[in-house]
């Protein structure tokens, strides 16, 4: 996996820019690096990490928070063993009295783990006992770069999709003519993403609001 400094990332974007510093100065680029980074994290998790709950299970206890430092969970361990994850439907269609069932009162062992929101998660069925420790695995938030020479880890497909999402982005600002061109960095971007996002629930909002407006714009007599 690459390594590359906020020097490099700037480098990359700015080529993508006709290397022009007087209209994109470096604070502006920053800003879309660091929103691009945000964005491709959240949506590839190409940055990962796995934190155990400050606080071990509490008998018949079901709700757990998500620890600080994941922005949503993909895996919970529990006492060393992966969990089945289900959905809050599934969960309820499988066993519509869960909410009320233990590992006592059940005879099961903690099988499954629940996402709720992106805070929060449920074990089932409750550790009847206590006392057994939780691992959560997720997207880690990002580092961002605040010195040029501090290095942020990217896969060489995620990159790809940085360079065109950051240079649309700052493109926005510019003419009607300068907008379009930005538009098929953008096509590029979502190119990219449809083989290597794994959560698909976001759009650029600023491309949308923005070309929505401009059309309205035209439309007007």
């Amino acid at each position: 996996m690459p390594s590359l400094t906020l020097q490099d990332l700037r480098n990359r974007v700015y080529a993508k820019l006709d290397d022009n510093e007087l209209l994109y100065p470096g604070p502006e680029v920053d800003s879309a690096i660091f929103e691009a980074m945000r964005i491709l994290n959240f949506s590839t998790a190409f940055l990962q990490t796995s934190i155990q709950l400050p606080i071990q299970t509490q008998p018949n206890r079901r709700w757990y928070d998500v620890p600080t430092g994941i922005i949503y969970p993909s895996k919970v361990e529990y006492e060393g063993a992966f969990l089945e994850k289900l959905g809050l439907h599934r969960i309820g269609y499988l066993h519509p009295q869960w909410t009320k069932e233990t590992t006592q009162n059940t005879g099961m062992c903690v099988t499954y783990w629940i996402p709720f929101g992106i805070k929060r998660f449920i074990i089932y069925p409750a550790d009847s006992v206590g006392g057994s420790s939780i691992v959560v695995t997720g997207v880690q938030e990002v580092d961002l770069p605040i010195q040029l020479e501090q290095a942020t880890q990217f896969p060489n497909e995620v990159l790809m999709a940085f360079d065109s999402l950051a240079a649309h982005t700052l493109m926005l600002k510019e003419s009607s003519q300068a907008f379009s061109v930005s538009s098929t960095e953008y096509q590029a971007y979502l190119r990219i993403m449809k083989k290597i996002a794994i959560y698909r629930g976001w759009i650029a909002p600023h491309y949308w609001i923005i070309n929505q407006a401009a059309q309205a714009t035209k439309e007007t007599p």
